[in-house]
């Protein structure tokens, strides 16, 4: 994609339309569409390229689309954990188990 100009136009199919809906409805009135558009991407380059999950990883109803962000609240976190089948569970369990192993492994590589 060039941005050799000011405008740009993006299509909108049905697969998408309903997520610039919402994201639409949650932008503050003060900042045009483009503008918060901007500033999420920004967000998420921050927060994900190069060392966390792809944004494609989360494009379909895989048990990682359904988690919060590792750093989400708590409260988030409560209300998801209750809602996952036993089969995505037992996933985010046995990754709960992996974590957990590498915390414990650098604990005891600093004390």
């Amino acid at each position: 994609m060039k941005f050799n100009s000011k405008t740009v136009t993006i299509s909108v199919g049905d697969s998408v339309k309903d997520i610039f809906e919402k994201f639409d409805r949650i932008r503050p009135n003060d900042i045009s569409f483009s503008h918060f558009l901007a500033l999420a991407v920004h967000e998420y380059l921050d927060r994900h390229v190069g060392i966390n999950a792809k944004l494609t990883e989360f494009s379909d109803e895989s048990v990682d689309a359904k988690l919060p962000l590792f750093l989400a609240s708590l409260e988030r976190w409560k209300e998801c954990i209750p809602s996952l089948s036993s089969d995505d569970f037992r996933k985010v369990q046995q990754r709960h188990v992996q974590i957990g192993n590498i915390v414990n492994k650098e604990v005891n590589r600093r004390l």
